[in-house]
């Protein structure tokens, strides 16, 4: 099988189960804890990252009781880390190793990198859909850099050398070359930290990127590497099959670990780019040679990716 490991993103359902945390009495583990605007602050902002941080572990024990190698960790686990009105002069919105926590947030982070070492599981982070390096605003694309650097920061507090922070190039603007200049120019500026772990995806739709338009206008120029999205691909093939597509991503991936890809299917009743509640496969490609890592993108979380090994007999 060419699947080395299937994963799933952010939130474990049945750790953070309100109905089943109240019958076996246990707290709720979650890694995205927040608060809002009008209440925030620093020890606030401490506090809650600290419980976040302290999560990942239990959450890392229960996916390596099911064998679940692969997990994406919440781009929350800091708390406005990335916001720029709380800046101090600090490269990010406010410098997350000042927090007073922060000696024992350490502790935590180093704990799951211990198990995730001991356990050979592989981490992932993703920010969200307002990180847009080719961007056209100055202050979207500084924001999408303080993104990225807190992001940083947490991957080499985990200190996986094949970790990945994935992003869209998020928006073209009309103009999908001046886009990818853009995004070029801004990838090449960012410090060797966030460039060393940063991968691209395709886009599901023809006003992003598809995977042949990242690769040629992007990955072949600076060498990113490209995350591809079944889905997205599915709905935006721009003429390639998804061999095709796969095997120009998968190329892209030379001295930069396992090549990582995502899988998800469309909610009935949605628009198509919508995730499903689960997923019922097959996933393409998962019978060939090239070995590689899967993400399921599903709302049922864990759940979608038990549910759907179950069905391909356990594997």
């Amino acid at each position: 099988m060419a699947i080395r490991y299937l994963g799933y993103c952010c939130i474990n359902k049945t750790l953070s189960d309100p109905d089943l945390i109240k019958q076996s009495g246990n707290k709720k583990v979650l890694t995205s804890r927040t608060l809002r605007l009008a209440n925030w602050s620093l020890a606030k902002a401490s506090q809650l990252a600290y419980e976040n941080c302290t999560d990942l572990l239990p959450i890392l024990a229960w996916n390596e009781k099911h064998n679940i190698k692969l997990f994406r960790i919440s781009s929350d686990i800091f708390p406005f880390a990335d916001d720029p009105r709380f800046g101090n002069g600090f490269s990010t919105g406010y410098d997350v190793t000042k927090l007073p926590d922060w000696h024992y947030i350490q502790q935590r982070l180093s704990e799951a990198r211990r198990f995730a070492d001991l356990h050979g599981v592989r981490l992932t982070m993703h920010p969200g859909p307002y990180t847009c390096l080719a961007s056209e605003a100055d202050s979207v694309r500084f924001k999408s850099i303080l993104t990225l650097l807190v992001h940083a920061l947490v991957a080499e507090a985990i200190g996986q050398d094949d970790m990945v922070i994935n992003i869209h190039i998020g928006g073209t603007y009309g103009n999908k070359q001046a886009a990818c200049d853009r995004f070029c120019s801004v990838y090449e500026s960012l410090p060797e930290s966030v460039k060393r772990k940063l991968t691209i995806e395709n886009d599901d739709d023809a006003s992003g990127l598809s995977t042949d338009e990242i690769y040629n206008h992007i990955s072949s120029k600076v060498g990113i590497p490209i995350v591809f999205d079944f889905h997205h691909h599915a709905l935006y093939p721009n003429g390639y099959s998804v061999a095709d597509a796969f095997s120009l991503a998968e190329k892209t991936w030379a001295n930069r670990g396992v090549f990582l890809t995502h899988y998800s299917e469309s909610a009935e009743g949605k628009r198509a780019s919508a995730h499903a509640d689960y997923v019922n496969g097959p996933i393409p490609l998962s019978t060939g040679d090239i070995k590689f890592d899967c993400e399921i993108e599903a709302k049922e979380k864990e759940r979608a990716l038990l549910r759907l090994r179950e069905r391909n007999n356990g594997n």
